[in-house]
């Protein structure tokens, strides 16, 4: 687990692996505060996705619900790509996942970002376009509620396997992992 300290779980004390540079590498962002019901699909999806071996390679950053607060780390890593994991008023049932592309040729129009966090993920998005230089992507789940003092509902609690297979499927078709 990458806690946003020094972005390393090898004990490499920060330093960017070689691999995960400009070559095609990425980084997976889990958003979310799990005291907020369905807002914790985002960390619980990143938790599931994180033991996956084959992603040796592409860390896990579990940034709750400040993930502009884990931007340095994300920038050590110099990613090509970064997937954000979070809660997403997508238009969905409760528990249905997608992964959606963010900033420029996005899939929603500006103004129309499904994200639930608060302040939006555009500025996120924006941010680590122009100052990292990577594409954006959100894998968004459906919530259902997100009412502080909830727990997860039963349909999101269900579809986090799911969502973890998705985004794992996705992260290996992407040219860095198709290299690893």
């Amino acid at each position: 687990m990458i806690d946003g300290s020094d972005g390393r779980r090898d004990g490499s004390g920060g330093a960017p692996r070689r691999d995960a540079g400009r070559r095609g590498g990425g980084v997976v962002v889990g958003i979310g505060n799990p005291l907020r019901g369905d807002d914790a699909a985002g960390i619980e999806i990143a938790r599931a996705l994180e033991g996956r071996a084959t992603l040796a390679g592409c860390p896990v950053i579990f940034a709750f619900d400040t993930p502009e607060n884990h931007l340095d780390v994300v920038r050590k890593h110099q990613p090509s790509w970064v997937l954000l994991i979070d809660a997403a008023n997508l238009g969905e049932r409760c528990g249905e996942s997608a992964i959606v592309r963010m900033g420029r040729g996005a899939t929603f129009a500006p103004g129309t970002l499904p994200s639930t966090h608060r302040p939006s993920l555009s500025v996120l998005t924006t941010y680590i376009e122009k100052e990292i230089g990577a594409e954006v992507w959100l894998l968004g789940m459906q919530p259902r509620n997100l009412e502080p003092g909830h727990p997860m509902s039963a349909e999101v609690t269900a579809g986090i396997d799911a969502a973890a297979d998705l985004a794992h499927s996705w992260i290996q078709r992407r040219p860095a992992a198709m290299e690893a």
